[in-house]
């Protein structure tokens, strides 16, 4: 039998979202295929705690802002230190951040490094543009969407994993219950739901114009979940306040801040909503709304949209709100649609995200990896 595969993830751990929440459930999954894996992490912080309650290896080597060469410099020399002390087969990077600032360190030592890209890459910008010098030895992308845009800076072509995504667990009807309560709502509310970050381009706006024409029905309400990690964000918030207030809306919204019962959430709403101004990378929220048997309301371009079809959903073209507003009003109108919708969902989620396929999958890759890397660059030579 081989041996298990040394894995080393490089992560920044400043901020909080989808790659970290697919962080965690790689750290969960993979001893069922024979990996072994340190996260050695820029910043303490909700994610470094969320891998070590995924029973993850985690190593704080400090973060380093760019414009300070010194702080860069002593990050690096730090995971070169972990790395001679570890031993991976293989070392991942996870962002234009930790390839520039961490990735050196895998290059002296000439150890395969792997970049995966959790967001499609912009087409200019002067961190990319440094990056790639750091050359990766192989590509994954979380989608075909992301893979499309590695064409701007790099010549081959990534493979495609989606995530693997845990199944939450059977819904609770007295969890249902007492969650809709909490919030005021009856068994007969709609209750539509966006967990997200606070940020624009996550397209609250356009949902609020699109449920403008409908403040004077009494049988729906929207909860948006997610809490503000920046100062941006909290400005973000209040303007939506404020301009929910304006619509007349403020009365159907429900602000949850942020939470960490996603898979509750999921077992009280009936719909999740979430049409993005600008396309979603892939979506980890819009899968787990499948597999919890709701509806998804999404964009028509990003990862999602290659997930996402009429047997499951609707797409809804960015900025379309009349659009937006005939889909809602189809499905609060229509209850054994939305039940419809739903039992299908699981499937297509399981069809794209099942864990124990898409793990196997990953390593599989690493392994491809380590052994081309192998084959062109000897086994401790410094590239």
């Amino acid at each position: 039998m081989d041996a298990p595969l040394k894995v080393a993830h490089l992560c920044a751990g400043n901020l909080y979202g989808g790659v970290e929440t697919f962080l965690e459930t790689f750290a969960r999954h993979e001893p069922t295929v024979r990996m072994e894996s340190h996260f050695l992490v820029g910043w303490e912080g909700r994610h470094a705690e969320g891998l070590r309650v995924a029973g993850a290896r985690v190593e704080i080597v400090g973060g380093a802002r760019l414009s300070r060469p010194w702080q860069i410099l002593t990050v690096r020399r730090r995971v070169r230190e972990c790395f001679l002390r570890l031993r991976p087969d293989v070392v991942l990077v996870h962002s234009g951040w930790t390839q520039l600032v961490m990735g050196p360190a895998a290059i002296q030592l000439g150890l395969p490094l792997g970049l995966w890209l959790h967001n499609d890459l912009p087409s200019r910008g002067v961190l990319h543009r440094i990056a790639r010098r750091v050359r990766p030895a192989g590509l994954i992308a979380n989608s075909q969407f992301t893979a499309a845009s590695a064409s701007r800076w790099y010549a081959s072509r990534p493979r495609v994993i989606y995530y693997p995504i845990d199944r939450p667990p059977p819904s609770d009807a007295d969890t249902r219950t007492r969650l809709r309560e909490s919030q005021g709502a009856t068994e007969q509310t709609v209750v539509l739901l966006q967990a997200s970050r606070l940020q624009a381009w996550k397209g609250h706006r356009h949902t609020l114009a699109a449920l403008h024409p409908l403040r004077h029905r009494k049988d729906w309400v929207w909860w948006i979940a997610g809490g503000a990690q920046r100062p941006e964000e909290e400005k973000y918030r209040d303007a939506l306040i404020q301009e929910a207030a304006t619509l007349g809306l403020s009365g159907h919204l429900r602000w949850l801040g942020h939470r960490n019962d996603m898979s509750d959430l999921l077992t009280a709403a009936d719909v999740y909503c979430q049409v993005n101004e600008t396309p979603e990378p892939f979506g980890i929220v819009f899968l787990e709304s499948l597999y919890a048997g709701r509806p998804v309301v999404t964009g028509d371009a990003g990862g999602i949209a290659e997930v996402v079809d009429d047997s499951c959903g609707r797409r809804v073209l960015a900025g379309d709100a009349p659009r937006l507003t005939a889909v809602l009003t189809e499905l609060l109108d229509q209850p054994d649609l939305r039940n419809a919708l739903g039992i299908r969902g699981r499937d297509r989620a399981t069809l794209f995200c099942d864990p124990d396929r898409q793990m196997k999958a990953i390593a599989a890759c690493l392994r491809e990896i380590v052994s081309a890397f192998s084959k062109n660059w000897p086994q401790g030579a410094k590239r």
